[in-house]
């Protein structure tokens, strides 16, 4: 019924900052998640997000917060994804999650996946494409999201060295995202040249 995306959070007042890195690789396309969630009044049992049903979660965590998940279908191509979480949480809460989107490869016309966190009294996203020295991408469209210096996406994504590093990095202006890269492999035609030449010279 209609009162779905409510129950849980009834009451409670939540902010979110989050980070999205959108990694394409030639075989296979994730979405990696950083959730930093603040419950300023209230406490909430459960959290929802909105998914684009080719995403598949693949980790979900961490466990001492996160219970279980439970995906639903909603709609014609969408899917609700539930966290159960461990208690009633107030304060500050840092998750995170990763997706793979099913049956895509990283080449073609690739549309960046919807994740929409559901229920918060205000949001603040950022997200990243991955580079990958085997594909060549251009963002053929991008719209809902403002381009911002790959630092801002490195500080608030902390830990770690990212490897290879973010191409680009936008700020999320709204819950409808269009954001499309088309991608493809890199010539190839002077590695082949190079190794015939190679081979021709080795055969004398």
């Amino acid at each position: 019924g209609s009162s779905d995306l409510a129950p849980a959070t009834a009451g409670a007042k939540v902010l979110l900052r989050y980070e999205m890195l959108w990694d394409v690789q030639p075989a296979s396309v994730e979405l990696k998640t950083r959730f930093h969630y603040r419950v300023v009044e209230g406490s909430v049992e459960q959290l929802l997000w909105l998914l684009d049903s080719a995403l598949e979660p693949k980790h979900v965590g961490p466990p001492s917060l996160v219970e279980n998940v439970s995906l639903e279908p909603f709609g014609d191509d969408r899917k609700l994804l539930t966290l159960h979480l461990t208690r009633p949480l107030t304060g500050d809460l840092e998750l995170q999650a990763e997706f793979v989107v099913r049956d895509r490869e990283g080449i073609g016309h690739l549309k960046l996946p919807r994740l929409v966190p559901r229920n918060l009294e205000e949001q603040d996203g950022l997200l990243a494409i991955l580079g990958n020295p085997q594909i060549h991408s251009r963002v053929i469209q991008a719209e809902g999201v403002t381009a911002v210096p790959v630092k801002d996406f490195l500080d608030r994504w902390g830990d770690g060295i990212l490897d290879p590093m973010p191409e680009r990095a936008y700020r999320v202006d709204r819950e409808h995202v269009s954001l499309v890269l088309a991608t493809r492999p890199p010539e190839p035609l002077k590695t082949a040249r190079e190794r015939l030449f190679v081979r021709a010279g080795r055969d004398r």
